[in-house]
């Protein structure tokens, strides 16, 4: 996990759970054994950032909005 910013996130503390524990288990369960996650926390433009990367299968093109 990488943090590179101390902003503050606000909101629903369980919505906020939902959404950040959704992204990391897909990212656990997609992501072989010896596979990589990356966690990073960070600001861009100003804007608090949550960014999980994996070394995963990803998601198919079709399943992604053009």
């Amino acid at each position: 996990m990488e943090v590179d910013s101390d902003a503050k996130l606000l909101g629903n503390r369980e919505d906020l759970r939902s959404a950040f524990s959704n992204l990391v288990g897909n990212a656990i369960r997609y992501t072989p054994d010896g596979g990589t996650i990356l966690l990073r926390w960070f600001e861009r433009a100003g804007q608090p950032v949550f960014a999980v990367q994996d070394s995963g299968i990803g998601i198919a093109s079709q399943h992604i909005p053009d």
